[in-house]
């Protein structure tokens, strides 16, 4: 695997981690 398609693999986690987190978060707040 290249060095590019590593990179936009750890920027796609990424974003998977945030949008858990911020759903975590709002559920939350809707509790």
């Amino acid at each position: 695997m290249d060095a590019l398609t590593r990179i936009l693999i750890d920027k796609k986690e990424e974003e998977c981690r945030k949008n858990v987190y911020f759903d975590r978060f709002s559920n939350s707040l809707r509790e």
